[in-house]
């Protein structure tokens, strides 16, 4: 893999918090201190979220981008949107207390949207983003850390929920839920995805689980790696990119359950704190503020 700086260090120096993709290319990174670009002419980053902070209350956690371009940022206490690919922006607050957002989640080809939180649950948008309503009836755990949809969401309606105590099901875009008998000792989960029959979720230890449409888990032969899985990218319909703490790539092929080493990078100044995939590349946010990619 040929490694690459997009561009340098991002300004503040802070870990970006997540990694979403505008268009097929557009790179939008959130951290503490705003939502950036990358901006070629300068060499640098341009701040899409000119209030965004540190001494203020507008600090980004998460970004998305719905399937009618409004990019979606999640800030501590609501979300704020935009439509004109960041050149204006508007506050949509949540409930008060103002809780944390943690994963943006659209649907494809519609208007809902999920927002996971790490004080108050799962809330619901089914109008792109303009409101929003928390659906937490059987959500035990109100510390949601991801969500993942179903590759058949638009018929099957079934979302997984990553929360701080386990895994979390729903058949109904979010509204309700029941909690998943997890593996014993399998510790707390890092990251999760969807396969055509089911979803694959990771253990902070580095275990991989196969998740079936009925919430039954089954551990699968992964590379020996004894390390935290960041996330999971689906790369095509049979075949997913797990990436590691430390910057390596697994990839996965969910029709026999399969993985090999692919490659990666590591660093003694810095760990992987989100990643996300660009047609033929990866794109990884490191804890030290610096983002790269890597050419598959």
């Amino acid at each position: 893999m040929t490694h690459h700086l997009v561009p340098t260090i991002l300004p503040g120096g802070h870990p970006p918090l997540d990694i979403a993709i505008s268009g097929s290319t557009e790179i939008l990174v959130a951290s503490q201190t705003g939502l950036f670009v990358p901006d070629e002419t300068r060499d640098g980053w341009q701040g899409l979220l000119a209030d965004a902070l540190p001494d203020t209350d507008v600090v980004p956690t998460a970004v998305t981008v719905t399937a009618s371009g409004r990019i979606i940022t999640g800030v501590i206490g609501g979300v704020v949107v935009s439509d004109d690919r960041g050149a204006s922006w508007r506050a949509i607050p949540f409930r008060t207390p103002a809780p944390t957002i943690s994963s943006l989640v659209p649907f494809p080809d519609q208007s809902i949207v999920l927002a996971a939180t790490l004080e108050d649950g799962v809330f619901l948008s089914e109008d792109n983003g303009e409101t929003w309503t928390a659906w937490n009836f059987g959500l035990f755990d109100r510390c949601v850390l991801d969500l993942s949809l179903s590759r058949n969401v638009a018929v099957d309606h079934s979302v997984l929920a990553l929360a701080r105590s386990g895994c979390f099901l729903s058949r109904n875009t979010g509204k309700t839920w029941h909690d998943l008998p997890i593996p014993s000792g399998s510790g707390e989960f890092t990251a999760t995805c969807a396969t055509g029959t089911g979803w694959l979720v990771a253990s902070a230890e580095g275990v991989v689980y196969s998740v079936d449409s009925t919430g039954t888990f089954a551990p699968i032969p992964v590379a020996t790696l004894n390390t935290e899985i960041v996330a999971f990218l689906p790369r095509d319909e049979t075949s997913i990119i797990a990436v590691t703490v430390s910057g390596a790539v697994i990839s996965i092929d969910t029709r026999g359950l399969s993985s090999h080493l692919s490659s990666g990078t590591s660093r003694d100044d810095a760990f992987v704190t989100c990643a996300t995939l660009l047609p033929g590349s990866i794109v990884l946010g490191w804890s030290g503020g610096g983002v790269t990619s890597l050419d598959l």
